[in-house]
């Protein structure tokens, strides 16, 4: 039992030792690596996401899902006029797709 002691203080001054050793060398590894990352020294997801959102394929795409979202739009505003459906309902759907079809169009 008194083997099982010494180890077990043993273990815990070894852990502490490395974690206060260890840890800060993580923190500045992953700290350098932030820092390249915004500069866009490495990474060059940026570079690739602005030409996929200049392409005519993303921009058709977008125009579809606009005039998609306009027509959604229209049916609700018919609906509230009708007066079919729950009108809280369909004014909270109407605010979504309002607010998708801003960030699609911005």
């Amino acid at each position: 039992m008194n083997n099982y002691r010494k180890d077990a203080r043993r273990f815990v001054k070894e852990t502490n030792w490395t974690i206060w050793k260890v840890l800060p060398l993580l923190l500045i590894i992953a700290a350098i690596g932030y820092g390249l990352n915004s500069l866009g020294l490495i990474g060059g997801k940026m570079v690739e996401r602005q030409v996929l959102v200049n392409s005519h394929q993303y921009i058709e795409g977008m125009q579809q899902r606009a005039g998609v979202l306009k027509a959604n739009i229209t049916e609700i505003d018919v609906m509230i006029s009708t007066g079919k459906g729950n009108r809280a309902d369909l004014m909270g759907q109407k605010r979504v797709l309002k607010s998708q079809l801003l960030a699609i169009t911005k």
